[in-house]
């Protein structure tokens, strides 16, 4: 290998190097920024509406999933059958416990 692609090479090295450096002090910050954002309890701007009040997500039957992906019974007017399934599947689990909804 010439000087001129080892040059090359350790110079992508050492800027690819860098970029990952600095992504890894950017997430560092955002989540040391947001950390005691999980110790807070549920608001009461949207999650009674969407956690604490919602009866679709409290039983996660074949016919509770088929209403999350079928539209049915949604009152609050967001399609988002994925997170749904994902907030019924965490509340199978945890029932009502903030820390995990504010992950």
């Amino acid at each position: 290998m010439s000087k001129k692609a080892e040059k090359k090479k350790g110079s992508f090295l050492s800027e690819h190097k860098t970029k990952l450096i600095a992504l890894a002090v950017l997430m560092l910050a955002t989540y040391i920024t947001f950390l005691p954002a999980l110790e807070n309890e549920f608001t009461n701007w949207d999650d009674p509406k969407y956690i604490i009040d919602n009866h679709i997500i409290k039983d996660l039957s074949w016919e509770r999933t088929r209403a999350i992906f079928m539209d049915e019974e949604r009152k609050s007017g967001l399609y988002a059958p994925l997170t749904y399934l994902s907030w019924a599947v965490e509340f199978s689990y945890v029932n009502l416990e903030p820390y995990v909804y504010h992950r």
